[in-house]
């Protein structure tokens, strides 16, 4: 029970990361195309200058505009900006936060070893990496064998990966796990 609970929080938090990543996609998706709308409405820009005007808005770069703005333009450079930045800024410190802190990098390396230990065939498993389980793993290695080893300590995973081991985090009590 243990080991699916595990798979699917697993699953859950990749789910999670790819919404996460989908929404801020089409969050700044939307502040450009309202931006551009905006400025083509109010100021009766081409879609490039709308466009442009727009991104240097929400980026907040401190480019001149593109053109003279009016009254209704001065306003909605106003709302865009209240909204814009807020939005942008978290946009931009999401993704980044992302794709440098390793969340995606640990989805996708989870992903690779589930599938990696999919396909293995005549391999050993090794129910817990301590001293026994380490001297064991390093005989197999020596005569090439495949092996997976099963242990509920994460924080081996670094050891575990600097080995070249295939790994999987959960208590090899669990039936489940073990299928």
């Amino acid at each position: 029970m243990t080991t699916l609970f595990g798979w699917l929080l697993s699953f859950a938090q990749a789910v999670f990361y790819q919404r996460r990543l989908a929404t801020i996609a089409l969050m700044l998706l939307s502040l450009l195309t309202f931006g551009t709308i905006g400025y083509m409405v109010t100021e009766s820009w081409s879609v490039r200058d709308a466009l442009f005007m727009t991104v240097i808005t929400l980026s907040t770069v401190g480019y001149n505009e593109v053109h003279t703005l009016g009254l209704w333009g001065e306003l909605f450079t106003i709302v865009l900006i209240i909204l814009g930045v807020g939005g942008a800024a978290y946009t931009f410190s999401a993704f980044t936060n992302y794709i440098v802190a390793g969340e995606l990098q640990g989805v996708l390396r989870e992903r690779r070893m589930l599938r990696e230990i999919n396909l293995m065939h005549d391999h050993y498993v090794i129910c817990g990496y301590g001293r026994v389980g380490r001297q064991v793993a390093e005989g197999l290695r020596e005569n090439n064998c495949e092996i997976v080893v099963i242990d509920h300590d994460e924080t081996l995973v670094p050891e575990l990966e600097r080995e070249g081991i295939s790994y999987i985090i959960g208590s090899s009590a669990n039936d489940e796990l073990l299928i």
